[in-house]
């Protein structure tokens, strides 16, 4: 696969990337496994994950089955700002029993957790960090920024920049809806590294 230097950091990486937002639709240990093996053999450098992605499973298993050998290879993006549900970071089978009910009774409610204060984020980065059994996180993200949460952002700047100058976060930006994504970086600047919007 071609490999590519993403623009304005020194990451060099595979030109796709392997996203996990389904990963935890494999229920089988086995078969996510197989799946993260299947990217690897194809080529796939650059995987992409949450922390509310299967609410703690998908970076768990990137944790579990990418081989430490291969981490300066490899590129780990993950995101904070939409929280996983702690029962089913706990309890997976939970998580899978709450979608069976969600589809069964199509609830007209659809609560989603949102936290991006500085306990917030620390503790999403020390979450990832562990999951992922790793000491550094290539890319970290603002997952589906709002205009509206700019001064709580800068509140926790000041310890963003902190943690990329220790190196345990290489570079930091937002995953979501452009023109949410473009205020905040007109507002940041070179604080915010990287934009993943849609095409």
């Amino acid at each position: 696969m071609q490999k590519i230097i993403i623009p304005n950091t020194d990451i060099y990486t595979s030109r796709l990337g392997f996203g996990t937002s389904s990963l935890h639709h494999l229920y089988s240990k086995n078969k996510r496994k197989k799946m993260i093996y299947a990217a690897l053999d194809e080529g796939f450098l650059y995987f992409d994950t949450a922390r509310m992605y299967g609410h703690g499973m998908c970076e768990r298993s990137l944790g579990e089955f990418l081989p430490t050998s291969w981490r300066d290879d490899i590129t780990i993006s993950t995101k904070f700002g939409i929280v996983a549900n702690s029962v089913y970071e706990s309890f997976p089978l939970a998580m899978y029993a709450g979608k069976s009910f969600k589809k069964l009774f199509k609830p007209s409610f659809s609560k989603v957790s949102r936290d991006i204060t500085l306990n917030g984020i620390m503790a999403s980065v020390s979450k990832s960090l562990s999951a992922l059994k790793t000491n550094r996180l290539d890319v970290l993200m603002l997952h589906e920024p709002l205009s509206s949460e700019i001064p709580l952002l800068e509140h926790s700047m000041e310890w963003i920049l902190k943690q990329k100058e220790s190196g345990r976060i290489r570079y930091f930006g937002l995953a979501g809806e452009v023109e949410q994504c473009m205020e905040l970086k007109r507002y940041f600047g070179d604080a915010i590294d990287i934009l993943q919007i849609e095409d």
